[in-house]
């Protein structure tokens, strides 16, 4: 039998799961110097508190993502299906956060990887550097999925080098007692529990990161099992990695390091344990992983928005595939935006990330009652894999924590911030304004015009 070609490709492995998400390290480093400025030494409690959430949430998720998978989409498909008998705009809301969160990544990753450079090259244009890289990212995706996972492996020595130098300080590098009365946290009149919640908010975007390993069980080889190992594998590496960095640069570095270059601080840690030629190479490392990121970002928003579109929400150019069976259409959408917001926006990644943020937790806290409305309304469905009926109120408690660190936590940032995400993620109605009112009305008043030939066409043949 001839394979599909309006489905995608079953080609992967669990280890493009992971790969896919510990090209996250970069986020750990460039996201660990924020934390600091925010909390100070708490910084290391906030990746421990939102890896965690996601990984029991994570957990969780695999009940629906094994229910669901032949469907690519992640967290916006287990939406779309748990609501699907009482309201569409649930799943609206979550896909399209879901892709503004992870489709507005692509640019600040991108630009992020231009701070790396200019680490080196001080006169480097970062604006440049970040298109460049969006391009090439793009044409790379244009290829077949199995292309993707023998990319996403040149992740690993930027790992290997890191933990290297995580350990490597350790032994080699005082411990300091940096004095933190400088940040955030700590100033005259700032509320602490805001301000910790506000970096809880900021570093959930990369954390949270980790379900993405799911985004991928329609192109998993062997779907139930793989969708489970890419989620402990995951797991661990990300609860490891983060918290091991971010306390390496809250008490290996002197402060004021981490503070006056927040976004590249391992490299000077890497030049003090090992020299200056380590320190180079690691940067060359980092910036391929970066790229590998961009990457990692437009295989999942394109998955996500091809799904949409297949189920109706989304234009249909969005679930257009190409000879290699990857979703052109939505991969091309995904390169239009960023590449107008590197223009509009320029160095500016943090803005990006806060504002992608915004959808994304909305996308995460439905996902996370998600589970309770499956059991409700879908008691009979089909199971290969099913949660303990105790983890559905815990489900239920995350996300209740998660609207906290929405709600609250976005306070810590300006208002333009905030407004900027909250109106990227409902430009999402005029598209399915367009896909609803326009396109598939088009297409019923196109099959009802064929009805109707057909009919008159069978009249003629019995008159003759």
């Amino acid at each position: 039998m001839s394979e599909n070609k309006n489905t995608l490709r079953r080609g992967a492995s669990w280890t493009l799961g992971v790969f896919l998400v510990i090209t996250g390290l970069l986020d750990w480093i460039y996201l660990s110097g924020p934390a600091i400025e925010m909390v100070g030494k708490w910084a290391p409690l906030v990746w421990v508190i939102t890896v965690g959430l996601m990984a029991i949430s994570c957990y969780i998720f695999l009940e629906m993502a094994i229910m669901h998978k032949d469907k690519a989409g992640g967290m916006a498909t287990y939406v779309i299906e748990a609501f699907k008998n009482r309201s569409s705009v649930p799943g609206l809301l979550a896909m399209w956060g879901y892709v503004t969160s992870w489709g507005l990544a692509v640019a600040a990753i991108a630009t992020f990887a231009g701070y790396f450079v200019q680490f080196f090259i001080p006169d480097f244009n970062i604006v440049i550097g970040a298109l460049v890289i969006v391009i090439g990212c793009f044409f790379m995706n244009l290829l077949s999925v199995d292309i993707a996972n023998k990319v996403q492996s040149l992740i690993i020595p930027g790992i290997i080098a890191s933990i290297a130098v995580i350990l490597g300080a350790w032994v080699t590098q005082p411990v300091l007692t940096p004095d933190f009365s400088q940040v955030q946290l700590y100033v005259s009149g700032d509320n602490t529990i805001v301000t910790f919640l506000g970096a809880c908010l900021l570093i959930s975007w990369s954390a949270y990161a980790m379900e993405a390993v799911l985004t991928l069980i329609a192109e998993y080889k062997d779907p139930v099992a793989d969708a489970k190992k890419s989620v402990y594998g995951a797991a661990a590496i990300f609860m490891v990695m983060t918290v091991g960095i971010c306390a390496s640069l809250t008490y290996l570095l002197p402060l004021d390091i981490v503070l006056n270059d927040p976004f590249t601080p391992l490299l000077p840690l890497a030049e003090a344990t090992f020299g200056t030629a380590y320190a180079y190479g690691l940067g060359i490392l980092f910036i391929i992983g970066l790229i590998l990121g961009v990457n990692c970002c437009f295989i999942a928003s394109s998955r996500v928005l091809y799904e949409a579109s297949s189920l109706g929400y989304l234009p249909r150019i969005f679930s257009n595939l190409n000879k290699n069976q990857s979703p052109i259409g939505a991969l091309a959408f995904i390169l239009l935006i960023n590449v107008a917001l590197i223009l509009g926006v320029g160095e500016a990644p943090v803005f990006m990330v806060v504002a992608g943020t915004i959808g994304y937790l909305v996308t995460v806290i439905l996902a996370n009652f998600s589970i309770y409305f499956m059991r409700k309304d879908f008691p009979d469905a089909e199971r290969e894999f099913r949660v303990p009926d105790f983890l559905i109120p815990v489900s239920i408690g995350i996300g209740i924590i998660n609207i906290i660190f929405l709600v609250v936590g976005s306070t810590s940032y300006t208002i333009g911030n905030i407004a900027v995400g909250v109106g990227v993620l409902l430009s999402v109605f005029p598209l399915y304004w367009y896909r609803t009112k326009v396109e598939d009305r088009k297409s019923v008043a196109g099959s009802s015009s064929f009805a109707v030939a057909a009919a008159e066409l069978e009249v003629e043949r019995l008159e003759k």
